[in-house]
């Protein structure tokens, strides 16, 4: 059986702007949250990423407390890679995951969505993340980086 839009687990969160008393307190003043009206899920792998203090968590925590789940804590890079195959092998049995990150390891998972967090909330491409491309200057080019970054001229 394959999974689909209509057999998905989620397809979208929707936030109750009539219910919300005050878009200027938090987590209502986000500006991911503010403008938010609709997400639609992947029917396998969503992501949700940007900067600290963007919204991301407090989605993602959103949609695990309405569904009665946690959020996952921090993993070292080599059990990231362990995570995809672990999701990989989940998804082949109709699992869906909906994760916020900062890994590009993570969020390589091919048969995906990425929501990057940014002034509101919008589609990218894995290799258009703002994380993806930090990190790929980075591991390109350590020592002109960490010339940049500690260079006290």
């Amino acid at each position: 059986m394959s999974l689909t839009k209509w057999n998905q687990y989620l397809r979208h969160v929707e936030l109750c702007r009539e219910r919300i008393q005050s878009f200027s307190q938090y987590p209502y003043c986000l500006s991911a949250i503010k403008d938010l009206s609709k997400i639609e899920f992947h029917p396998k792998v969503t992501y949700i990423v940007g900067e600290n203090g963007t919204g991301k968590s407090t989605i993602l925590e959103a949609i695990a407390i309405a569904c009665g789940f946690n959020p996952e804590a921090a993993l070292s890079p080599s059990r990231q890679m362990s995570m995809l195959v672990i999701m990989n092998e989940l998804i082949k049995k109709n699992s869906q995951f909906i994760i916020a990150t900062h890994s590009p390891i993570i969020m390589s998972y091919p048969d995906s969505i990425i929501y990057e967090l940014n002034d509101g909330i919008k589609e990218v491409m894995y290799k258009d993340t703002e994380n993806y491309k930090i990190t790929r200057n980075f591991l390109d080019r350590p020592e002109k980086m960490l010339k940049i970054l500690l260079d006290e001229e």
